[in-house]
């Protein structure tokens, strides 16, 4: 007698924004109505899929390779498929034979290619970084350039789209043969850089934040990601906490469920399994019972924004830059001892170029357009800085309607801010001022700090 090993592939669409089913049993294409029931779609066909290749529980992420088209990917076990719409076809892209080292792995798709970060199996978790690289149907390793966590699992991991940066912290760190198999966790907050493949520390979770959040992160507690916001869910008495948090802004807030919307905390078990994702910017909770594929009752819904205006601010999520003081000021009592003060009267001058050069932004991760644009604000220093049709010409969008010009201009400010921020530790680089000629127009100004640093990065080293 032949063994039953139907599967359903379930995943929430990002661009249609609905839920789909796929029954590898009965080879066709379920949709979630809005009523919570599955509506039929068609058949599907199977090229290469075997239902003994997924594991018992299959949790299936999908991403937009083109509007007909979808990469779904098998928690777990590397497994990549191309869904096609079109033609209701459902193939096995991938030649991976290995399984069980990556399970709850952020993956993500980035410039139309799939990375995964990280990851639990085998009984320790890990910070590998994998990406898919489709020209060989397999996934290869990209090793940073620089020390980042030592694990990337559960916590707050997730792509920023706005910054081109992987951002993480509240990580949990396991491994069996260490400290008797205890569960640590890292309060220290990173972010990856693409471009130039390295890690960069931004500082530590604040006191404020850690006083809030529940003593073990690891029980009652479920971590979600918007794209913008990060969710921390737990499950108290008398009603559960939301905290939400923006990297982008290095804000957080805390939502209590006073109303009682979310009744119940999702467990990790076959028999009792509650299901929360976001989709469309909306927090979605569902209840099943055991191995059904169909949720009980209606879900409950909660949009991230309405969340956020609602929460009470904490305010900072993490203190910036708090480790490499400590560290600063550990070597600067070791170089100390070993002569510090007759360096520094000997050879003050190439100390003073040294610890400027140190002070220097890395800002190689700039793109052409933001490049130019921070060059014109350097060069609009002594004129008081560039209009708004200045910034178009440097964008290149001065054929664009005006609300696309606004909307262009605001989001490449911010980014560039943001790389700024990061690089010279300096809030709002670039400012929004009224020009002294006429205060009804605005201007974008480099500030000082900001163009002297830019300036000594941009000066030829000499000997």
């Amino acid at each position: 007698m032949t063994k039953n090993y139907a599967v359903s592939l379930v995943w929430s669409d990002e661009r249609t924004g609905q839920l789909y089913r796929i029954d590898t049993e009965r080879k066709i294409l379920e949709v979630e109505t809005p009523a919570g029931a599955w509506q039929w779609m068609g058949e599907v066909t199977l090229k290469g899929v075997d239902s003994r290749d997924f594991p018992p529980t299959t949790r299936v992420m999908g991403f937009g390779k083109s509007p007909q088209q979808r990469y779904l990917t098998i928690d777990c076990t590397g497994q990549v498929y191309q869904f096609d719409f079109r033609n209701r076809t459902l193939e096995r892209l991938d030649h991976t034979f290995f399984r069980g080292f990556n399970c709850h792995s952020t993956t993500f798709m980035r410039n139309d290619t799939l990375y995964s970060f990280g990851g639990y199996g085998f009984w320790h978790t890990n910070n590998l970084i994998t990406y898919y690289r489709a020209g060989k149907s397999e996934w290869e390793s990209i090793p940073p350039q620089t020390d980042g966590p030592r694990s990337l699992y559960a916590g707050l991991n997730g792509y920023l789209p706005e910054t081109d940066s992987y951002f993480s912290t509240l990580n949990f760190c396991h491994n069996d043969a260490e400290q008797a198999g205890a569960t640590t966790y890292d309060f220290d907050v990173y972010a990856f850089s693409f471009p130039n493949k390295q890690w960069r520390k931004l500082g530590r979770v604040t006191e404020a934040v850690r006083e809030r959040l529940p003593q073990q992160l690891d029980n009652g507690v479920a971590f979600f990601f918007s794209g913008r916001y990060f969710i921390v869910s737990h499950h108290a008495s008398p009603a559960t906490k939301l905290f939400l948090i923006d990297p982008v802004l290095n804000q957080c807030r805390v939502w209590e469920d006073t109303h009682r919307r979310f009744l119940r905390q999702p467990a990790n078990t076959d028999s009792d399994r509650y299901q929360y994702y976001i989709r469309n910017d909306t927090l979605h909770h569902y209840l099943f019972n055991g191995n059904e594929a169909t949720p009980k009752g209606l879900p409950q819904r909660v949009a991230v924004a309405q969340l956020w205006q609602e929460a009470s601010p904490i305010g900072a999520f993490y203190t910036e830059n708090a480790t490499d003081y400590t560290t600063l000021s550990l070597l600067v009592l070791a170089l100390t001892a070993t002569g510090l003060a007759v360096f520094y009267l000997y050879h003050r001058k190439n100390s003073r170029v040294a610890s400027a050069e140190a002070e220097l932004p890395d800002l190689s991760d700039l793109t052409q357009l933001e490049q130019d644009l921070l060059d014109g604000l350097m060069r609009a220093t002594h004129s008081g800085g560039l209009s708004a049709e200045q910034v178009n010409e440097l964008l290149q969008i001065s054929d664009k309607s005006l609300d696309n010009q606004r909307r262009i201009r605001a989001d490449t400010i911010q980014k560039l801010n943001l790389k700024l921020k990061y690089a010279l530790n300096l809030d709002n680089g670039i400012e929004k001022t009224p020009s002294a000629v006429d205060r009804r127009m605005a201007l974008y100004v480099l500030k000082e700090e900001a163009a002297r640093k830019y300036t000594l990065s941009s000066t030829p080293k000499t000997n």
